[in-house]
């Protein structure tokens, strides 16, 4: 404790800001730290009300004032600074990470990736899902929430941080992908059978960046470049209908312009062919002109267009497949793109063709503070100028419902000036 004539504001600065809650009844709900009217650090969790907090005890659990069974400690980065809270509540341990915060890898991508994909689990009646979110193994459990893991103990097991007493176990023979997982619970244990993925050795990065030919997108992009396109967008939800054109260099350049007649014509450019100084920018006669930064400027190039027709390398710093499944009796590849501080896009692909033909990510929304998860189905693929490009997307989120996208039109070598990637404020 301070002293009495120390601003409380000061006392508690290194612990207040907005914390993430994914857990339980909360999904992606803000856990808000902050000092009450009295002077005291409290929470604020939403739907329920602001909780005042005790100081802490020896064991630096911060107890609910309200009640002696629900505490919080705060957790440190190896800078001192409070990254993550934890939620301490009958046994369990909830861990909500600082908004916009992503915990250091504990592992290398390639290591779990053989270990992903769904299990059929006997107890429960369902699949359950391995896969990694936030830099961290995890499992999600049908009906429940998706479990956080720590690392695996000297015996292979990955423990539940939340939940004592549950783990998870890969028996495996080599590098080969387990056919099975074994799920440790409070001293029994059962085997859960692997239903996605198990058909043989699942492709490597290298293996998949000849299967989708990502060499020859490379090769092609630059030969064309610059590329024109042309065709009509409709929100189903709204009945906005317009057109939309648009331009690409490579995959560090291009511009969008939406037009929706006297509603709105929105605009969206990017252009990083100056790695040390990228810009972009969105603009709009429906709201002010916004110049993207930091982690939105980083994103603006995942919202390359033709992200999906070009080589998926040029957008992630990884590329690893994490499964397959089977679509309109097809084999196809789930593959994550990751790149650092950034969330993960999946994509998933034909693993004939080699095209993707669905999409699910997530973009921050500039200027609001909150992200937004989508999804993006592709279809109608032609091949023009040596890419295989799909010209039917639609878009979908819990913001604008459905965007469909039907390109009747796509060019190459056409001239533009150099500047035409990048939007200044009028």
């Amino acid at each position: 404790p301070a002293a009495a004539d120390v601003d409380p504001a000061e006392r508690y600065a290194d612990y207040l800001g907005d914390f993430v809650a994914d857990y339980g009844p909360f999904q992606e709900a803000v856990f808000a730290v902050q000092v009450n009217e009295a002077g005291r650090l409290a929470i604020d969790i939403p739907g329920q009300t602001l909780y005042e907090l005790k100081d802490p005890g020896e064991d630096g659990r911060w107890f609910f004032a309200l009640t002696d069974t629900i505490a919080v400690t705060f957790e440190r980065d190896e800078a001192g600074d409070v990254q993550s809270i934890v939620l301490h509540q009958g046994g369990t341990a909830f861990e909500c990470p600082r908004e916009g915060y992503v915990y250091p890898p504990e592992f290398e991508a390639a290591e779990v990736a053989p270990l992903l994909g769904r299990y059929e689990d006997p107890a429960l009646l369902s699949e359950i899902e391995v896969l990694v979110k936030l830099n961290r193994l995890c499992v999600d459990v049908p009906g429940q929430m998706v479990f956080e893991m720590s690392p695996p103990d000297g015996d292979g097991v990955w423990w539940f941080r939340a939940v004592p007493g549950l783990g998870l176990e890969f028996p495996r023979e080599g590098d080969a992908a387990p056919t099975e997982l074994v799920f440790h619970e409070r001293g029994t244990e059962r085997s859960c059978p692997r239903v996605e993925g198990a058909a043989g050795r699942l492709p490597t990065a290298e293996e998949l960046a000849a299967l989708c030919r990502l060499d020859e997108r490379r090769a092609a992009l630059s030969v064309g470049s610059p590329w024109r396109f042309e065709g009509t967008v409709r929100m189903a939800q709204s009945g906005l209908e317009g057109r939309v054109t648009g331009l690409f260099d490579e995959a560090d350049r291009y511009l969008v312009v939406t037009d929706f007649g006297a509603f709105a014509v929105v605009e969206e450019a990017y252009d990083g062919r100056d790695p040390e100084h990228p810009r972009a920018a969105k603009d709009s006669t429906a709201s002010p002109f916004l110049e993207l930064t930091g982690d939105s400027l980083r994103e603006a190039q995942l919202d390359h267009p033709m992200f999906m027709a070009l080589d998926w390398r040029a957008f992630a710093d990884s590329l690893t497949v994490t499964g397959r499944e089977t679509r309109d009796d097809r084999p196809h590849l789930r593959v994550r793109l990751e790149r650092e501080g950034l969330p993960a896009t999946t994509l998933v692909v034909d693993e004939e063709t080699g095209d993707a033909v669905f999409l699910e990510a997530v973009r921050r929304v500039p200027g609001m503070g909150i992200e937004l998860p989508y999804t993006v189905t592709f279809g109608d693929v032609r091949e023009v100028g040596g890419l295989r490009i799909p010209h039917a997307l639609t878009t979908s989120d819990d913001s604008t419902g459905r965007v469909l996208v039907q390109l009747e039109s796509v060019e190459t070598g056409v001239a533009v000036d150099d500047d035409a990637f990048v939007l200044e404020e009028d």
